[in-house]
């Protein structure tokens, strides 16, 4: 076969070769299955008829990447370092310079994955750590977000409704109750505030006098009502309710916009309450002059003073005038005289507890185990039955139900000087007599 005709075969099968050698499409496609690999800064070195190699980043670190044509990774060598990792602030500044907003982002293992919108479209997002972004996917249309109750309440005021109160607040839409020109209206609301609906269902009080406030709360279930504030923009009380000291903040309508405790209600105090809580502040010597209310008046010691004391209901000291002195501390002696002064009678004198007085004595026709202060005021008396002697036939009796056998009884007193002890039995009788020393 000569030259001439070998030729027209030799240019064919050239042209055949060169057909077959991979192109920029084909490089393309390669290029975005490495960055589906997580590489990143992919720049072509050599392409020939069966491989290709690639200049790309993972991880930090730069690759010389050699590829067959058909897509398999021959091998990979170290060539150096890449570009420094990107925050998440700077991976949100990339995607809105490519026209996302609304842009919701979380670290991932090899960069940041999320969510953002653009031209009405929602789209996953991925941005690696030094900054590529991978081809968007879109998801769906983007919404704007919901507004919050309070943003949705904002909207109403600036739209001129008052006294708001939301009765659904689960979305996909809101419903409310406010009022606007004296009318209580029933608004459906979207979920970005603007009204679908509204309904007539009432009227709405006009703004309440700053005189009513108390009568305002006492309709709400408060009593004892203090107003602190009555000046707008709003008004503040306290006032008790179960128990419970309450700060009340109300608007100008008369509703409650907030309440915090702030300690415990005292209760009304029985008139026996009045010594011990004039005690517990510092006060002795109590004697209570009026324990009928409107205030209850008592006298008491404080220091050297002698100070009338005024109480309300629940205890509280409202006014003290000084009315003269006090005297000192009593000795036991003059305890007992003042007892027998008082009207008590067989006294029996126990000794002291503290700075305290224990006594067993009659009062009138009953019999009492008391304490008294120092200066003689009653701390503590309870009954011990009737003030009557028993005969000896009652004593002997009782020391037989305990077990005790062949009783007797002593007597011992004086005569001419000197002291005698005498025996007598149950009726009385003297049974001997036995002299024990002289009287004093």
């Amino acid at each position: 076969m000569t030259r001439k005709m070998l030729m027209p075969l030799f240019a064919g099968a050239l042209l055949t070769l060169l057909c077959a050698l991979p192109g920029p499409a084909h490089a393309q496609t390669l290029i975005e299955a490495l960055r589906d690999q997580g590489y990143s800064q992919i720049k072509i070195l050599k392409q020939t008829f069966s491989r290709i190699n690639f200049e790309a980043c993972q991880d930090g670190v730069r690759y010389l990447v050699k590829m067959r044509a058909v897509g398999t990774v021959r091998s990979k060598t170290k060539i150096g370092e890449c570009r420094r990792a990107i925050s998440e602030q700077r991976a949100t500044r990339i995607l809105r310079d490519r026209g996302f907003r609304r842009i919701e982002l979380q670290a991932v293992e090899r960069g940041f994955a999320g969510r953002a919108c653009r031209q009405g479209e929602r789209f996953e997002v991925f941005v690696n750590r030094f900054g590529d972004m991978r081809r968007p996917q879109a998801i769906g249309p983007c919404r704007r977000p919901a507004l919050s109750i309070e943003q949705v309440r904002r909207k109403l005021r600036d739209e001129g409704y008052n006294r708001i109160t939301f009765t659904d607040k689960e979305l996909p839409r809101y419903v409310a109750e406010a009022c606007r020109n004296e009318r209580r209206l029933e608004l459906t609301l979207s979920r970005r505030g603007e009204i679908r609906d509204r309904r007539r269902i009432g009227r709405c009080a006009p703004p309440i006098d700053p005189r009513d406030i108390a009568r305002v709360l006492r309709d709400k279930g408060f009593g004892r009502i203090k107003v602190i504030d009555n000046e707008l923009p709003r008004y503040v009380a306290e006032a008790c309710r179960r128990g419970d000291r309450m700060e009340i903040v109300l608007n100008r309508y008369g509703e409650i916009r907030n309440e915090r405790e702030i300690g415990k209600c005292r209760r009304p105090i029985n008139p026996d309450q009045i010594s011990k809580i004039l005690r517990d502040r510092g006060y002795n010597r109590v004697q209570v002059v009026d324990d009928r209310l409107p205030r209850y008046v008592a006298e008491a010691c404080r220091d050297d003073d002698r100070i009338e004391v005024a109480l309300n209901r629940f205890g509280g000291i409202v006014d003290e005038l000084r009315i003269g002195g006090c005297a000192p501390a009593l000795s036991p002696r003059q305890f007992l005289k003042v007892l027998r002064d008082r009207g008590y009678s067989r006294i029996r004198y126990r000794g002291q507890d503290g700075s305290d007085y224990l006594v067993r004595a009659c009062f009138k026709t009953k019999r009492y185990r008391a304490r008294f202060s120092q200066y003689g005021e009653v701390v503590v008396r309870r009954p011990a039955g009737p003030c009557v002697t028993p005969s000896l036939d009652t004593l002997a009796e009782r020391f037989r139900n305990r077990g005790v056998e062949r009783l007797s009884f002593f007597v011992e007193g004086c005569r001419n000087g000197v002291r005698y002890r005498t025996r007598i039995d149950a009726f009385g009788d003297p049974v001997d007599r036995k002299r024990i020393g002289k009287c004093n």
